[in-house]
């Protein structure tokens, strides 16, 4: 393809976590699609998943007494977080196309891409950005015009008094084209700015199934299986391996955690090109991750969606935009595999929200706005700290 231009993405392209380097990976397939020459921004202030080392971690504990337990566990499933680690390390190589290492905003600017597209996942989310809002994620990058943030997404609104007063002061200092990809949240930002800006989709969604297939498919099991994808455990339910292998009479897998390799029925240790082949040939997902629904959307298979202890709320907007609230649970028991998704009306609904979303990606790289001022919504008042 003869590239026009280029695009630096700023994303989380450095955590073990499937779907971080997967909507990179998407962003970056839409915007070369596009005809632009893109790379993902190798930002090391950003979150980044450290090589294992359980020794290591040990004596930089602060209570070795405390740490002890959790050494000999690393020590043990040691063999399954390298794997793990090595093939996200080798799937960032092969498919991102990084940057050199930047730890500044100034080192970003020094890249001199022609547009810099910031998003999409929690990069408001200052849990994740070390407690703080990194003004990086809201198109800051020292003198840096061509700036976009894409369907930016953070933890469940409204933040902490303190935390407003410092997400609204980096959203007032950003002149940026932006968008968001939750409704409450683009309704909360509306309320401390006075500006509404668009709702779009995440990258994984607003790719298509295209960029899944242009990835080769790794270790397909050969027999029937369940496949459990959770991003933290929930003692609230009672989704288990056992529960749902003696329910449905085959094997479960579950991605949770990559402890000792796949004893027990954990898969945590593939890589994203494993994980995207036991998705798409399992008999159903069980999940409580967002891009567990998004991909299994691309991939037009049945899922069940129960709670998490973190961010509902981004699961609950998806579910809604594609009129699948009815997959939700709360027990095993509620699961029915002959309930079967109506993928043609789902088909429609995504066509639509992912021509807006283009279109929104599309105005931004050529300098149209893509903020709504909001004239008869005022800005909200925070009350005084002092």
């Amino acid at each position: 393809m003869d590239f026009k231009k280029t695009v630096g993405i700023i994303t989380f392209n450095r955590a073990l976590n499937y779907g971080a380097v997967l909507q990179a990976y998407a962003l970056k397939s839409v915007c070369e699609d596009l005809g632009y020459k893109t790379h993902i921004v190798n930002y090391l202030d950003g979150v980044e998943a450290a090589k294992p080392a359980p020794v290591k971690a040990f004596w930089a504990s602060k209570s070795h007494k405390n740490a002890v337990l959790k050494c000999i566990r690393s020590i043990i499933s040691y063999p399954g977080d390298m794997k793990r680690w090595r093939a996200f390390s080798q799937f960032r190589q092969t498919y991102l196309d990084e940057s050199i290492p930047c730890r500044s905003a100034e080192e970003i600017a020094a890249l001199r891409y022609d547009f810099y597209i910031a998003g999409s996942d929690q990069i408001w989310n200052y849990n994740i950005t070390g407690g703080e809002f990194d003004p990086v994620y809201f198109g800051n990058i020292a003198g840096v015009k061509n700036c976009i943030v894409y369907a930016a997404s953070a933890q469940d609104a409204p933040f902490p008094l303190d935390k407003e007063f410092a997400f609204k002061d980096r959203l007032m200092e950003s002149d940026h084209a932006m968008s968001i990809r939750e409704e409450k949240l683009a309704d909360y930002v509306a309320q401390l700015t006075g500006v509404k800006y668009p709702v779009v989709l995440d990258p994984t969604l607003l790719a298509g199934r295209t960029f899944i297939d242009r990835l080769p498919e790794k270790g397909k099991p050969k027999h029937p299986y369940i496949l459990i994808y959770q991003i933290d455990s929930n003692p609230a339910t009672d989704i288990s391996v056992k529960n749902l292998e003696k329910a449905f009479g085959c094997r479960a897998y579950t991605m949770t955690v990559p402890r000792l390799g796949s004893v027990h029925g954990r898969k945590g240790e593939a890589g994203p090109e494993e994980f995207l082949t036991l998705l798409k040939y399992a008999e159903f997902l069980v999940t409580n991750s967002f891009h567990g629904i998004a991909l299994s959307l691309l991939l037009e298979k049945d899922f069940f969606v129960y709670g998490n202890g973190g961010v509902m709320t981004r699961i609950d907007n998806l579910l809604s935009g594609v009129g699948l609230n009815d997959r939700r649970i709360r027990i095993t028991a509620d699961i029915d595999p002959k309930k079967k998704i109506n993928y043609a009306t789902v088909r429609e609904k995504l066509a639509l929200l992912r021509a807006d979303s283009k279109k929104y990606l599309l105005d931004a790289l050529n300098g149209i706005p893509g903020s709504t001022r909001m004239d008869t919504l005022p800005q909200f008042e925070l009350p005084s700290m002092e």
